[in-house]
């Protein structure tokens, strides 16, 4: 009985999906600007340069911790609405019909092995019934059944789902006229069309727009989804920063270590003054953070720029996809009821997760190249 009460929850086809992240996406930090970027950057430096402990957090890396604290936050909450929303899913799911029959999911639970045969006899015949069928003829059915007999169960199903039509009215029809073909079925006595026909015997279910609809929005919502995963803004931002850093200033960096070395060896000769050792370091200290903070002036709004686009792709076109998928499922269950369109929101994670993890990226923005900064000052 388990085993055949698993095959009717499998065949239901218990699902989860998303609900529109957009509220947990706005308790998440707005991205740093590029001008507190740069700041920080300063501050970083300023640090490594003193001799004092520092004990509060710089400002993008207490950024990335407000970041980080609201996800654990949302987290719990995430997981339990999903958790309440699979629970009602389920619910849904036991109060639905068993396909081909007027039984609920939790009518067929409490069945005994014996009553569940029966009610899967009644299911098939049901769906036997939805092509213009019955157990009779599917008991018919066979390798050894002639052309006659082929036809003939053709012909069935196919005036069952065209309003009474056969292979030879179709084959009469093919090259009229709307207006001849009007006037055939007219004759015939039919008065719908197929296509009216079948719209109407699929009344109970969803029609072929709406099916088209959540197609589409499925096939939309995992090209989004692999859109995100194949964008290169970061990736190309910092090619472009190691492009301007080689152009304009890999050679000043290292004219300024050159000098930096032959000051280095003047002090050690004697041949400087302590005085006039300690301004030549003090300058050349000066020159270096002058071509770092040029750099990072240049590059860093570069830089913020990409990991924005990367957070508006996050609550922009995957979130726009995700609530077209939502909304689609949504209007089917609105209109059938069925249980296998209710939806919970498992996949709202996706977005906000993505998002969170594009912010965290603007505490990323060094460049480096084989592993070790790019820009390498000997002092």
């Amino acid at each position: 009985m388990k085993k055949l009460l698993t095959l009717f929850l499998c065949a239901a086809g218990i699902t989860a999906l998303a609900q529109t992240p957009e509220q947990m996406i706005q308790q998440l930090p707005a991205l740093p600007s590029a001008a507190e970027v740069i700041g920080h950057n300063k501050q970083v430096r300023q640090r490594m340069n003193s001799d004092n402990a520092a004990t509060t957090p710089l400002p993008i890396d207490a950024f990335t911790q407000r970041v980080e604290a609201k996800m654990r936050q949302l987290q719990p909450k995430l997981q339990s609405q999903q958790r309440q929303e699979v629970n009602a899913t389920v619910e849904a799911k036991m109060n639905s019909k068993v396909k081909g029959t007027n039984v609920t999911m939790r009518e067929a639970s409490q069945m005994n092995e014996q009553q569940l045969q029966a009610l899967a006899q009644q299911a098939v015949a049901g769906q036997l019934g939805n092509i213009g069928l019955n157990m009779s003829d599917l008991a018919n059915i066979s390798e050894n059944m002639s052309e006659e007999e082929q036809n003939a169960l053709t012909d069935k199903v196919l005036a069952a789902q065209t309003g009474g039509l056969t292979q030879k009215d179709i084959k009469a029809m093919e090259n009229m006229t709307d207006a001849q073909r009007a006037a055939y079925m007219k004759k015939r006595g039919l008065t719908t069309t197929p296509q009216q026909h079948q719209a109407s015997s699929k009344a109970t279910g969803i029609s072929a727009q709406l099916a088209e609809r959540i197609q589409k929005a499925q096939q939309g919502l995992l090209a989004a989804q692999q859109r995100f995963a194949a964008a290169k803004p970061i990736s190309q931002a910092q090619a472009q920063g190691e492009q301007i850093y080689k152009s304009k200033y890999a050679a000043r960096v290292q004219t300024l270590n050159q000098q930096f070395r032959t000051y280095i060896g003047q002090a050690e000769s004697g041949s400087l003054s302590a005085s006039a050792a300690e301004a030549r370091e003090r300058q050349l200290r000066q020159q270096r953070d002058a071509i770092e903070d040029q750099f990072f002036a240049e590059y860093i709004p570069i830089y913020r720029n990409a990991v924005a686009k990367m957070c508006d792709m996050a609550r922009g076109d995957f979130l726009a996809a995700h609530k077209e998928y939502q909304a689609a499922f949504d209007e089917a269950y609105r209109l059938t009821g069925d249980a296998v369109y209710k939806l919970p929101s498992t996949y709202a994670a996706q977005s906000v997760e993505a998002y969170a993890e594009s912010l965290l990226r603007i505490n990323h923005y060094d460049l480096d190249s084989q592993g070790s900064a790019l820009m390498q000052f000997d002092f």
